[in-house]
């Protein structure tokens, strides 16, 4: 197995460590780096929060991402910093906002906070409050009830948003002794141990597992990752693409959430993308969480695969030697039942372009309103003609096995117009669409009424001066 290189803060490491050992591990059980914490070990407390730096050949790049879910394999050839690699003699401005303004009481959270803010002060364009909130939002702190982490927060917004100029953000945190000095040598240093890219196309899964975000493949079974060969879809840049065509937008296989909502062409077609995104997950999944593993991993309330599927979204999928297309609506056999033959992957993703007059809503529910698992969630895409619905896809996760198009409900409302009868015979149609089970999120009846509610909202939402929900109480 080739040695993994990378470097660890300001040293190059060189790891003959199996590509699949978690960052976290090897941080603090190898390197002795206790810093970074162990917390969830499922990406949910930000306790783990490492900063990892990438250089496409002209610039270098910084996200945040939890060390429990990263492999090191997908650390090859980049900037792996830790806030042993942020720390100086003296607090550096980050640190000392939260001791000032009494941000810190037990001290476990802290580390991945100063990293998670970091991040906020290397990417934010503006340093504004709302997106230093926003860069904590996969950080828990059970101590302070935030009171104080959000009074450092403005103050650490207030001072360096005034001083912010457009010029190099790296040389500007170094001169504000937020950042060591040696992040101005990375850039050199990144370049001379950048890992070969891959430059052909991906031949098949038959004998390696295909790595994405592995967010669940870590949380699942990561002794399997630790023991199989593996092989990772971000080598392999065409799998990062999104390109445009005159009748759909190819996304590759290897596009992370967070490549994908900040995509221009994405953002161009799908102007609401950041409501919808800050329901699924924090940003710090976002970051690493791929479109094509939330789709094979077939859970019966995948987010953003109930909203591919209300975009009536095709899968380009091949064994390295043949390619054929299949719908997403047609891709679930079954509960974890996948239509995917044995050598075969996802390449790419491909979404229809939106007519002129399209209408598009996401809803869910869940314990929490942010951050959680759906108990039931539903995507609706409208096309109009002259006031009636010329198109429509209703999709639904949490009920049924696997996540699904509501076939009765959109045939019944296409050629239709937005009328309270109209509406209220599509939701008899459900009866013949949904089979929930009862479980230990709610019983077969509560999930039913869930997924009503969830209609009429879709409804009040995008017809707000036709359709009130009093009319259905």
């Amino acid at each position: 197995m080739d040695k993994i290189k990378f470097i660890l803060n300001g040293e190059i490491i060189e790891t003959g460590q199996h590509a699949g050992v978690s960052v976290l591990d090897f941080l603090r059980k190898r390197m002795n780096l206790v810093g970074t914490k162990e917390g969830c070990r499922e990406g949910e407390c930000g306790a783990c929060s490492v900063l990892i730096g990438e250089h496409d050949g002209k610039n270098t790049g910084y996200r945040v991402f939890t060390s429990c879910l990263l492999t090191l394999g997908h650390v090859m050839g980049k900037h792996l910093v830790t806030i042993e690699g942020l720390n100086r003699d003296k607090l550096n401005p980050v640190q000392k906002l939260l001791v000032d303004n009494f941000g810190i009481q037990c001290g476990y959270c802290t580390p991945g906070l100063v990293v998670a803010l970091t991040g906020f002060m290397m990417n934010s364009g503006n340093l504004s409050v709302l997106d230093a909130i926003d860069s904590l939002d996969g950080n828990i702190c059970r101590c302070t009830g935030y009171v104080g982490i959000r009074k450092a927060l403005k103050k650490l917004s207030g001072t360096y948003g005034k001083k912010l100029k457009d010029t190099d953000r790296i040389s500007q945190l170094v001169e504000w002794k937020i950042l060591p000095g040696y992040f101005a040598e990375i850039p050199d240093s990144l370049s001379k141990i950048n890992k070969t890219i891959k430059t052909g196309r991906l031949t098949g899964g038959k004998n390696t597992i295909l790595v994405g975000g592995a967010t669940d493949l870590m949380v699942q079974n990561p002794d399997l990752m630790k023991n199989s060969s593996l092989t990772y879809l971000s080598d392999y840049p065409y799998l990062k693409e999104i390109t445009l065509t005159k009748t759909f937008i190819n996304v590759g296989a290897g596009i992370s959430m967070y490549d994908f909502q900040n995509n221009g062409i994405i953002r161009k077609h799908f102007p609401e993308i950041d409501k919808y995104f800050s329901l699924i997950a924090s940003s710090i999944l976002r970051s690493k969480a791929t479109l094509a593993g939330n789709i094979v991993n077939a859970s019966p309330t995948a987010d953003l695969t109930v909203i591919l599927l209300a975009m009536k979204a095709r899968l380009v999928i091949t064994d390295g030697k043949s390619r054929r297309e299949v719908m997403l609506r047609n891709f679930y056999k079954g509960h974890k039942n996948i239509d995917l033959r044995k050598a075969e992957f996802i390449e790419h993703i491909r979404i229809p372009i939106l007519p002129r007059k399209y209408l598009f809503h996401f809803e869910k529910v869940a314990y929490r309103k942010y951050l959680d698992i759906a108990i039931i969630n539903t995507a609706i895409g409208i096309s109009m003609d002259k006031g009636r619905f010329a198109d429509v896809a209703v999709s639904a996760g949490g009920v049924e096995s696997y996540p699904k198009i509501l076939e009765n409900v959109s045939t019944f409302l296409i050629g239709k117009t937005p009328t309270k009868e109209n509406i209220s015979t599509a939701l008899k149609c459900l009866v013949d669409d949904i089979n929930p089970r009862s479980g230990k999120h709610g019983s077969k009846e509560y999930k039913t009424l869930l997924i009503r509610n969830l209609l009429i909202a879709h409804f009040i939402k995008l017809f707000p001066d036709k359709i009130f929900f009093e009319d259905f109480t």
